[in-house]
């Protein structure tokens, strides 16, 4: 008898297909709990620092980005994970993106200097994200 075939395989985190994506999804989860709360507690400076106005702009963004930042950790902490809910994510994300290349390229609002460096750093992060999510998604089918 193989020694292989005697000893079970202990599945761990580490082993289970989903953890890129939960990770994936968490860290999502971190960078848009930080982002949100910049953007509530410092809206009058990121306004300034940013170009766009008014202030009340990053509040309610931050407000989304704090919502939107629950969902992703009440996702990635799920037994199981749901496939349409990831692919929900991921298509936000790439909207994100895609919203952000809009602003950079047409000059639709008066970004500064910094503004339009955070716009597409912040886009850069989200589209890494998307795309990790995408490869754990990808995982959990192969």
């Amino acid at each position: 008898m193989n020694i292989q075939q005697a000893v079970p395989i202990e599945f761990s985190k580490e082993n289970d297909k989903s953890t890129l994506l939960r990770r994936a999804l968490f860290g999502n989860g971190t960078f848009s709990t930080i982002s949100g709360l910049l953007f509530l507690i410092a809206a009058g400076s990121v306004a300034r620092f940013t170009g766009i106005e008014p202030p009340f702009t990053f509040r309610v963004l931050g407000i989304g980005l704090l919502g939107f930042a629950a969902f992703l950790f009440w996702q990635s902490a799920q037994k199981v994970l749901d496939q349409r809910e990831v692919k929900t994510i991921i298509v936000a994300d790439l909207l994100w993106v895609a919203g952000s290349v809009f602003l950079l390229l047409t000059n639709w609002l008066p970004l500064t200097s910094g503004g339009w460096w955070g716009v597409a750093i912040i886009a850069d992060v989200v589209a890494a994200f998307a795309v990790l999510q995408y490869v754990g998604l990808r995982r959990l089918t192969d």
